[in-house]
């Protein structure tokens, strides 16, 4: 653990706390006052008083609660064969899963109710610590494990994802079912590390010890492309939520946040892009995909306006806003 912890400087260090200026002659003295006052600390700087629980973290207590009970119905419906009662529930609780996500934001609203900057900056701030902790910790355990030093397996984080390779763990060797179930239960393996370290690392950055994080196993992929943040595709082997293995027949493919999937990107070039990018997760020769590419741009000439354009609406009226020349009949 002794590499997780940052340099600790023994200088003087001056908080606001309750409308004083308060110095402490040291990062101890400061350790000594946080416990005193029962306070906890984030990483933005901001103290919290741990005595109750305020009215946004009672809220989103509740909405935790209701999404874990909405995963565990829609298991019990997949289990049980019921695929539709599944996909609602499962539906329910991305539902709630995007409430939970977006209230970071709305707290840096200034139209919102509880509008507080330092309270965004707070969750923002404390999150980027927590997972780029999780990156080290598991790079850390990767390290020990093949006797490496400072190698980097982590391919890729963002805000509450952490993707790692256990390629440098297999060889030629092993089947494919081997290197899956290896990969599988390195994951679990992983997953209960993190869950371990995370309260003890609330406890020495934050000194809170209402420890709320928990990382899960999501998914095993045998090919992944990543553009940048929260642009990614990934050619998923299993499922780690269901314990399924999926079948890599092209199908079982994820893409997020590249533009050239959306709805909005014209519909030929979407359909175009979205094979490019199977082609390449699913290892089709480079040769095929190059005469995909000829083949298509000489068929361009040939195709209807509406494939081609980009699907945005067009305002037909005009500047003094009196007169409408929307064609009835327009696409």
């Amino acid at each position: 653990m002794k590499r997780m912890l940052p340099e600790i400087k023994n200088e003087p260090i001056e908080v606001e706390y309750l409308g004083n200026n308060l110095i402490f002659k040291n990062h101890g003295d400061f350790c000594q006052f946080l416990e005193s006052e029962n306070l906890s600390l984030s990483s933005a700087g901001i103290l919290y008083k741990n005595d109750g629980v305020g009215l946004v973290p009672g809220i989103l207590d509740n909405w935790f609660k209701d999404r874990v009970e909405l995963k565990n119905k829609a298991k019990e419906a997949l289990k049980s064969g019921d695929i539709e009662k599944y996909e609602f529930y499962n539906l329910r609780q991305k539902v709630v899963k995007i409430m939970l996500n977006s209230i970071y934001g709305t707290l840096g609203l200034e139209i919102f109710r509880f509008y507080d900057k330092e309270n965004a900056e707070s969750v923002t701030l404390t999150g980027q610590t927590l997972i780029k902790a999780s990156e080290k910790y598991v790079n850390s355990i990767f390290n020990e494990k093949l006797g490496k030093n400072d190698v980097d397996y982590v391919k890729y984080i963002d805000t509450d994802s952490l993707y790692m390779s256990s390629v440098d763990f297999l060889n030629k060797e092993m089947s494919y079912d081997d290197k899956l179930n290896f990969t599988v239960n390195l994951s679990s393996e992983i997953s209960k590390k993190l869950n371990d370290f995370y309260p003890y690392f609330v406890k020495m950055f934050f000194n809170s010890e209402k420890n709320l994080i928990k990382i899960l196993p999501d998914s095993v992929s045998s090919k992944a492309i990543w553009l940048a943040k929260k642009r990614y595709a990934l050619y998923k082997a299993y499922n780690m939520d269901t314990e399924e293995k999926l079948v890599l027949d092209g199908n079982n493919i994820e893409i997020k946040g590249f533009d050239v999937v959306r709805t909005s990107f014209p519909a030929t070039f979407r359909k175009f892009m979205g094979n490019f990018i199977k082609d390449i997760l699913t290892d089709v020769e480079r040769i095929s995909i190059d005469n995909d590419i000829i083949k298509f741009l000489e068929e361009i000439n040939t195709l209807s306006i509406f494939d081609l354009a980009k699907n945005t609406s067009v305002k037909f009226v005009s500047q003094d806003k009196v007169k409408d020349y929307n064609p009835k009949s327009r696409k």
